[in-house]
């Protein structure tokens, strides 16, 4: 079934669409009574599962961490990146440890990460990819070293006020689009989303200014950086591990995995919502995590 708007092939979700119902635009039969009933089943199933660990006193810190990390999964799946940025902001407010906050970013980060690259998996294109992919793997490593082996807080800065600053102008004017496309611009782009996923967790931000600057569809553009974005993510943690052995992590990986339901399920809504927004309005979704991105890089 053809996407609205675009001519590739609608992302399979399996159940996801036949819970939630047809994206905007499909002839497929609407249930009107299925979309409240799924809405109100993830809330049930997010409510028993906050509540019965709470009850048997699995989360130390509390289920404000949990809960928070529900919401970043959810804003930032419908976009596909932003999930540390967005989590990060808040988790860094109401958790002590900050290797444990790395650790569950980084893992919940890779769980939605995958669950969005199967779900898109019918849209992908790996050779439009392959150059993104490529220069990335390369930029990861070193984005990781420049972390472990500098003090970082000047290029994040830089980097927070570049995104604030175009994120805005992209609001203002939202019909920029590049007149001519550079060949080397997908290597150089790429090399640039490694590099700051290796020491800012943030590898979908330059792709996706670069692809919605060359005018490409919301399904188009996501096929690219959403693999891209996982990828780079494991590259760049198994660099951060390799670098740095001598680095014991302070959170058990049974206290992390405690995240991952509320992760996943907010990843599940957010695709759904991601489903039934068009080019323009997944556009200054875009814009408005970027923003969040760049603010919490710069505060």
């Amino acid at each position: 079934m053809p996407f609205p708007g675009s001519s590739l092939p609608l992302f399979d979700v399996g159940t996801l669409f036949a819970l939630v119902g047809p994206p905007a635009g499909s002839s497929s039969p609407a249930r009107p009574h299925d979309r409240p009933i799924a809405v109100l089943g993830g809330c049930l199933a997010l409510g028993c599962y906050i509540a019965m660990i709470a009850h048997l006193g699995l989360a130390p810190h509390g289920v404000a961490p949990i809960i928070a990390v529900f919401i970043a999964a959810l804003a930032s799946s419908v976009v596909g990146f932003a999930f540390s940025a967005a989590g990060g902001a808040i988790l860094f407010h109401v958790l002590p440890s900050p290797v444990e906050i790395i650790q569950i970013l980084l893992v919940c980060s890779i769980a939605n990460q995958a669950l969005s690259v199967w779900a898109l998996r019918r849209a992908i294109s790996w050779r439009a990819t392959a150059p993104f992919l490529l220069s990335g793997m390369l930029g990861a490593p070193a984005g990781a070293w420049l972390l472990l082996h500098s003090e970082p807080h000047a290029y994040l800065l830089a980097f927070g006020v570049l995104l604030i600053g175009y994120s805005l102008s992209a609001l203002i004017r939202p019909q920029t689009q590049l007149r001519r496309r550079w060949l080397g611009g997908d290597w150089l782009v790429g090399l640039l989303g490694g590099l700051t996923g290796g020491f800012a967790a943030s590898p979908g931000a330059p792709l996706s200014i670069w692809l919605t600057l060359l005018g490409w569809d919301k399904l188009r553009r996501r096929a690219v950086y959403q693999p891209f974005i996982l990828v780079i993510q494991c590259v760049a943690l198994v660099s951060m591990q390799a670098m740095a052995r001598q680095v014991q992590p302070q959170g058990s990986i049974t206290g992390v995995s405690l995240y991952l339901p509320a992760s996943l399920l907010g990843t599940w809504y957010g695709l759904s919502i991601f489903a039934a927004l068009n080019d323009n309005q997944f556009t200054l979704a875009i814009n408005l995590l970027l923003i969040v991105s760049g603010l919490a890089l710069v505060l």
